[in-house]
């Protein structure tokens, strides 16, 4: 059963989106020029609250969406436990998005390494489904358990030692490269 946020709160996000549709424009090309190479805590806010829009009324994601719920999940999930849980967890069903981030911006060296961890997958393509991936990844750990956790310590290790990619300023280049797109929602007054 689907839980209905609070009257205000989407006459929050609804006022918000208008004002910035008034302000900025709609598509995504006119937030990113509006915003400038620098995206401030503003920008960050909007994009915040888009995805949680469209996750809200059960919208799929768009790529630019994708790309940013893909960044900030992986970021969090693998400072958090490590690449295995990422991938253990529904943060790793974005991999696919990380990955496009990551050579759309041009991080070469963030991409290599993320390639090198996601080839202890079959093909080295992890399913974008997470029982599927949880199977996969329990078929690795039934093949070599002590291999796969000196794997995933390795890839650890070295994402630790740098700032965790991809930066805030790799997925906003990269979002300069994502076709243009109808971006900021239109809420209808007495949405629930």
């Amino acid at each position: 059963m689907k839980t209905f946020w609070p009257p205000d709160v989407v006459e929050r996000y609804r006022t918000h989106f208008d004002q910035m549709r008034s302000s900025v424009g709609e598509d995504l090309k006119a937030v990113l020029d509006h915003f400038g190479e620098s995206p401030s805590r503003k920008a960050w806010l909007l994009l915040e609250r888009i995805v949680t829009w469209s996750v809200y009324i059960e919208k799929p994601l768009s790529l630019p969406e994708r790309m940013y719920a893909g960044t900030i999940a992986m970021r969090s999930d693998v400072a958090n436990g490590g690449f295995h849980q990422y991938f253990v967890n529904d943060a790793g069903d974005y991999w696919e998005d990380v990955l496009f981030t990551l050579r759309a911006a041009g991080d070469m060296e963030s991409e290599r390494h993320f390639l090198r961890t996601i080839g202890i997958f079959p093909d080295a393509r992890p399913s974008t489904d997470r029982a599927i991936r949880d199977a996969q990844l329990a078929a690795i750990e039934e093949q070599d358990e002590a291999a796969m956790n000196a794997h995933f310590e390795r890839q650890d290790a070295e994402y630790y030692g740098w700032d965790y990619y991809p930066s805030d300023e790799t997925l906003w280049l990269a979002l300069h490269q994502v076709p243009n797109q109808p971006f900021i929602p239109c809420i209808e007054p007495g949405t629930r």
